[in-house]
């Protein structure tokens, strides 16, 4: 039987852990027999997954830190692939945790997939920590055969190749997701209805959370009726003081990570996205797949999702103005609201879809049958 193993640092809710979870749910319908080794504990997503997808756990702990802890993950770690001998594994891991897969390659000499999701703080700063995660990632592309490499847009494929000096052509293969049995409702708009905007992202300072809330407040302050609901990890702590300074507390929810986000979107009015740079953001081709009007910023990854601005209005990052003129647009011009939500539908339905990704996976994971030959 067809085999495959992904390797994750966790089961969260970010976007790495969602595209995983999609592929395992390809994987199986494609009859693959399919594990997920989780390095730690942190299995929010698991109940998305098919009763057929074997779960490895390799740490009681939500955190893969700790020098005990490590100890015990490399020990189940090898545990496990001594045990069941995969001959491929596709890794979602990031930064030092890459470790493990090196010494993986060394011991076992498995055909690897990395996937690199986003060309995030390690790869866009260089301090000391950051440079010792560049360099255990750069060895292991750089230095093993049989390790493909994949990246999710042409912007981190850029990255690596100026900060891991890689000089192989990545292979892209963009984020897809499990598309979504409920559609958002276009509700007209009107000065008398509070309209629901909603932005599903964790806090980092790159995805322009306060620039949102300051174009939120100046459209307040513009008699329109709004309510922002923010999704994610980390936002109370960081968000809440700002939010009262501005005096919105009244305009904006703060909601957890959902494992199933779907009906929540599909019950929002609009869509937000104002972030500073990405990989290729689950998030946004979530609030597209049900057709939500989206106003999202000018950055490589937003353009390639939204087909240059088809599916979103595109607005300049860091910049209270610009986001707040183009949602002040997106609200009262219904006929340019509507055309974006059906486009942005469209464009996730036919580039952006989980069998879509997966079929490009497959060629990938068909190496299995020459690597045992």
């Amino acid at each position: 039987m067809k085999e495959i193993v992904f390797l994750t640092n966790n089961l969260g809710v970010g976007g790495s852990q969602k595209v995983l979870v999609t592929l395992a749910h390809e994987a199986v319908i494609s009859g693959y027999n399919v594990t997920i080794v989780s390095l730690c504990n942190n299995l929010l997503l698991a109940d998305n997954l098919r009763s057929s997808v074997k779960i490895e756990v390799c740490s009681n702990l939500n955190s893969t830190g700790g020098i005990i802890n490590r100890f015990i993950i490399s020990y189940k770690l090898f545990k496990y692939f001594i045990s069941n001998k995969p001959l491929v594994i596709h890794s979602h891991l990031w930064q030092i945790d890459i470790l493990y897969l090196i010494f993986l390659k060394l011991f076992f000499n498995n055909r690897i997939i990395h996937t690199i999701h986003s060309p995030g703080s390690s790869y866009l700063r260089r301090n000391f920590f950051d440079f010792i995660n560049n360099k255990i990632e750069e060895i292991l592309i750089k230095s093993f055969n049989g390790v493909y490499v994949t990246v999710v847009s042409i912007e981190i494929a850029e990255v690596i190749k100026r900060v891991l000096n890689y000089k192989k052509q990545a292979i892209l293969i963009p984020n897809g997701i499990i598309l979504p049995s409920c559609i958002a409702e276009y509700n007209t708009f009107d000065f008398q209805r509070v309209n629901k905007i909603i932005f599903p992202a964790r806090y980092q300072p790159s995805k322009g959370h306060i620039i949102l809330l300051n174009a939120i407040k100046k459209l307040i302050d513009n008699e329109f009726k709004v309510k922002l609901i923010l999704i994610g990890i980390e936002l109370k702590e960081n968000l809440l003081g700002e939010i009262r300074q501005l005096g919105l507390i009244d305009n904006v929810i703060i909601m957890d990570p959902v494992s199933n986000i779907e009906s929540l979107l599909c019950s929002c009015d609009f869509g937000v996205f104002p972030s500073l740079y990405e990989g290729h953001s689950i998030a946004l081709s979530e609030m597209m797949a049900v057709g939500l009007p989206i106003v999202a910023t000018n950055i490589e990854s937003n353009l390639y999702v939204t087909e240059n601005g088809r599916g979103a209005l595109i607005c300049e990052p860091n910049s209270v103005d610009s986001l707040y003129d183009n949602l002040k647009k997106i609200l009262i011009d219904n006929e340019l609201a509507y055309q974006l939500g059906v486009n942005a539908r469209d464009i996730a339905e036919r580039k952006f879809s989980s069998r879509v990704m997966f079929n490009k996976y497959t060629d990938l994971y068909k190496l299995e049958d020459e690597f045992s030959s």
